[in-house]
């Protein structure tokens, strides 16, 4: 057994296991487990913190998160559509145009974060009227926004990242599609 400084010994307890790189020492959680084959039990150390002379055990705020877990929606071209739709377009599309848009939406973009809001299906009668109201709708943004499909179409690889049911992050926004969210005066932010 290695000796370490006092101020390090006396975290040093029954399960638990230090180690030293650069003058640094690290506290660690020490479990073992047989593996089959092997004579000898394997130990596995989960890390824990870091022992400071000054300041004693100061223990590691990083939680780790199973990346299995993780879901990536589209979120740029979505949250644009939606959250700019212009009124002119909801009241030529009628009473069911969240219908439609959401629909509309899904229809270009099928990663859609709007499927996490979805409580019922879409209904046939809007399904059928999409392609029609889409060719509308572009139209509409182009007069009142000076945006065109392209440019919208461009925000596509904005992606909601979804890690559990309080940690969400966006991925990247280039340049152009940051210019482009500037001029339509609209913030993507996640809380």
């Amino acid at each position: 057994m290695r000796i370490y400084p006092a101020w390090v010994m006396e975290h040093l307890t029954a399960g638990r296991c230090v180690k030293e790189r650069n003058g640094r020492y690290y506290l660690y959680k020490r479990t073992s487990r047989r593996l089959p084959g092997r004579r000898t039990p394997v130990p596995q150390d989960e890390y824990l913190g870091v022992i400071d002379e000054k300041e004693g055990f100061v223990p590691c705020s990083k939680r780790c998160i199973n990346v299995s877990d993780i879901r990536a929606y589209e979120y740029g071209y979505s949250k644009v559509l939606y959250d700019l739709c212009p009124d002119s377009w909801k009241r030529v599309a009628g009473s069911d145009w969240e219908d439609i848009l959401v629909a509309g939406i899904i229809d270009v973009s099928s990663s859609s974060y709007l499927q996490l809001n979805l409580t019922s299906k879409i209904s046939e009668t809007s399904m059928s009227r999409v392609k029609t109201e889409r060719v509308t709708l572009y139209r509409r943004m182009k007069e009142t926004y000076d945006v065109s499909k392209d440019e919208l179409l461009s925000l596509r690889s904005i992606h909601l990242l979804v890690f559990d049911e309080h940690t969400r992050f966006l991925t990247a926004i280039d340049e152009r599609q940051a210019a482009l969210l500037s001029k339509l005066s609209i913030s993507l932010e996640v809380c």
